[in-house]
């Protein structure tokens, strides 16, 4: 049971219209009362009613603030005329508003005034009212959950959903009844709480402070000036809310889902606490309207609303990501519902799998680019998967390399060689990182059949090699002839500044390969600029090179002309030094002929030594003999060495002596300059004393003269 306090103004023979204060009724006590008081004199409360009702009686619920009892139900009964005389009567049901369903409050007492000829009873007051009522109802009215009253309720809803302060319920007061207590039962417990629910206006309030939900003025009592005055009200107040007919409308389809559930309130147990009736529409779509249909999917997804997740709803979403696939990566890129890990995850795994081709990839989207391998990333978590996935994916692989490496995969890993063709502009770009092949550089040189060509175009497009580079590059190139082409690209891209012979030592002692060597030390004189020498050590290298070399002339003579050429030799001299390399070699080609013959000769005499002695003997003779000549033609050509040795002393000597000369010439023109200068000043103090011994000779003439003419 629900324990109640009943108050009650009026109804008391000869009592007038004031508190009952009967033995009958238990006494409520006095905030009850005064609270009671306040409503019956209050604008927009519970005022006396007029004789106009004709014995019928209009029902109330609000909540209430009772003093030093927090907040309360109050179901308010208002009737006069007839048998309840003209004064007429107001009962106040006070129930706890916390703990007591409005729903099971409103029904209860409906029924207990049906019950109870127009009024509730008195006994209430002590026994209380039932807390499982039956459903409300009366003989003449239609059975709740029938059609009529389902319109009525989801327009009475609608008019909730949609704001409105005035909420009117068509029908008759047992219909109007019943539509109220089918909204308190699928409504939250704020909800129903901010509103005053009456089944008809007794009196046009003056200034109501909270919106309402109220029936008509009853047909049979319409024409009276009470009734006029409330319809005034009415019109002015009340919006007649329209029913939503859109059927895929969210709003519409969560209120026809409230009104299916006024026979089994239970259902919406789970959103009585929530604060708003915006907050149950929502509720309901999100947790109990699961179906999608094809207009439906782009809305819910901006929403964000969860049955987008569903299975069930999964082919009207795939339908949509195959005529939308644009559309679905821009939500996935600007949207916080599309940042959201489940709905993201949902829309791009689906696109990966009916629409990989709407993904866009390759792209030059940097949002999507990184968005999307965040996606694919979480999609697939291991190695394996995310493999399968690139192999799934039907764009230009060699463009999808970089997404591919964004997901973690390694483009050096053989076994990804399907996903990570290589391309020279990729290896261009990791020899200018590592400055040498790395391994995309490597599986290009070993698929190509023309290493040669593929390592000039490289050369011709990275920076300068190091030595250490240029030489192993050499290596991977078998033929003399493009080691040697292969080489002067490298110089011609190198920028030495000065530093030509250190980089060369860097490459000659970098390898060993007889081969290389010869082609750096033949073609490296092409590093040097005009009138740059190289070094001794350099040059010494070289020589060594040339001399072990099957083609020393060869090798050295390029070299050696750079060295003349750096030195500044003159062209005397360079025509001695010919000549004496030509005698050099004229001697060793002697030497080597007459040491063939002298072998010869020796293998000879050992073969005739012991049948001929006196041949023998004479033949040894003879090799004797041109073994001296042999000896001295080396002299000779060591005697015009020596020469060609004493011109170039004597050349310094010669430019010592016209050094010497020059000195002497610049001496005897000091002299004479001294000499002159001496003679001008000579000839300058001559002429002073000169002009002084005049002067004095004419002073002296002066003064004779002077003494003269005194003495006469």
């Amino acid at each position: 049971m629900i324990p109640v306090e009943l108050v009650q103004w009026g109804g008391v023979a000869g009592g007038g219209f004031s508190p009952v204060d009967d033995g009958g009724l238990r006494r409520a006590p006095g905030p009850f009362r005064s609270v009671a008081q306040d409503l019956v004199h209050a604008p927009d409360g519970v005022p006396q009613p007029t004789p106009d009702l004709d014995a019928r009686s209009a029902l109330g619920l609000r909540v209430v603030p009772v003093p030093g009892s927090g907040s309360w139900w109050c179901f308010s009964v208002q009737v006069c005329g007839g048998r309840f005389g003209r004064t007429g009567v107001c009962q106040f049901l006070f129930a706890p508003a916390d703990g007591t369903d409005a729903w099971r409050l409103w029904e209860s007492c409906v029924a207990a005034v049906a019950s109870g000829d127009g009024l509730l009873p008195w006994g209430l007051a002590t026994a209380g009212l039932p807390a499982d009522p039956e459903p409300v109802g009366a003989a003449d009215a239609k059975p709740l959950g029938g059609a009529a009253d389902a319109v009525t309720l989801v327009r009475v809803l609608t008019g909730l959903v949609e704001g409105h302060d005035a909420v009117r319920v068509d029908g008759a007061e047992t219909e109007v009844a019943a539509a109220i207590a089918g909204a308190l039962r699928v409504l939250p417990h704020a909800v129903a709480r901010e509103r005053v629910w009456t089944t008809f206006l007794a009196a046009a309030p003056g200034n109501p402070r909270l919106p309402r939900v109220t029936g008509a003025w009853p047909a049979a009592l319409r024409g009276t000036a009470t009734a006029d005055r409330v319809d005034r009200w009415l019109d002015r107040k009340l919006a007649l809310p329209s029913t939503v007919d859109d059927e895929y409308d969210d709003t519409a389809a969560a209120v026809r889902w409230l009104a299916a559930r006024v026979r089994e309130p239970a259902a919406v147990d789970r959103y009585r606490p929530l604060p708003t009736i915006g907050a149950l529409v929502s509720a309901v779509v999100e947790n109990e309207l699961w179906r999608l249909e094809a207009g439906q999917v782009w809305p819910a997804l901006q929403r964000g609303e969860e049955r987008v997740l569903r299975a069930e709803n999964e082919p009207q979403l795939v339908s949509w990501l195959l005529v939308n696939p644009s559309r679905a990566v821009e939500w996935l890129c600007g949207t916080a519902m599309g940042l959201a890990g489940e709905f993201a995850d949902t829309v791009f795994r689906l696109l990966v799998r009916e629409n990989p081709d709407g993904l866009g990839l390759p792209t030059d989207d940097p949002v999507w680019f990184d968005r999307s391998a965040e996606l694919a990333r979480r999609l697939c978590p291991t190695r394996d998967e995310r493999v399968k996935l690139a192999r799934s994916l039907t764009g230009d692989v060699r463009a999808l390399g970089p997404w591919f490496e964004a997901l973690g995969l390694d483009s050096r890993d053989a076994d990804l060689a399907d996903l990570f063709p290589v391309t020279e502009a990729a290896v261009v770009e990791e020899v200018t990182a590592l400055g040498d092949l790395g391994p995309r550089g490597e599986r290009l040189l070993s698929g190509s059949a023309e290493p040669a060509e593929v390592l000039l175009r490289l050369v011709a497009a990275v920076p300068p090699l190091s030595a250490g580079v240029a030489v192993a590059w050499l290596g991977r190139v078998g033929a003399e002839s493009e080691r040697r082409q292969l080489f002067r690209a490298v110089l011609g891209r190198q920028r030495f500044a000065g530093q030509a012979s250190g980089w060369l030592l860097d490459a000659l002692r970098s390898t060993e390969d007889g081969g290389v060597r010869d082609v750096v030390a033949s073609l490296g004189a092409g590093a040097f600029g005009p009138g740059e020498p190289p070094s001794l050590e350099l040059s010494s290298l070289c020589v060594g090179i040339a001399a072990r070399s099957a083609e020393p002339a060869s090798c050295f003579a390029v070299f050696l002309d750079v060295v003349r050429a750096a030195v500044g030799e003159t062209h005397r001299e360079r025509a001695d030094r010919d000549r004496w390399r030509a005698a050099e070699a004229a001697a060793r080609e002697a030497a080597e002929h007459w040491e063939r013959e002298y072998r010869e000769l020796h293998r000879d005499h050992r073969a005739l030594l012991g049948r001929d002695g006196a041949r023998g003997a004479k033949r040894k003779a003879e090799a004797r003999e041109r073994k001296a000549e042999a000896r001295e033609r080396e002299a000779g050509a060591r005697e015009r060495e020596a020469e060609v040795r004493e011109r170039e002393v004597g050349v310094q000597e010669r430019r010592a002596d016209a050094g010497e000369r020059e000195v002497d010439a610049e001496e005897r023109s000091g002299r004479h300059a001294v000499d002159h200068g001496r003679r001008l000043l000579w000839q300058r103090n001559a002429g002073v004393v000169l002009a002084f011994v005049v002067f004095l000779t004419l002073l002296v003439s002066l003064a004779l003269a002077v003494q003269q003419m005194f003495h006469r």
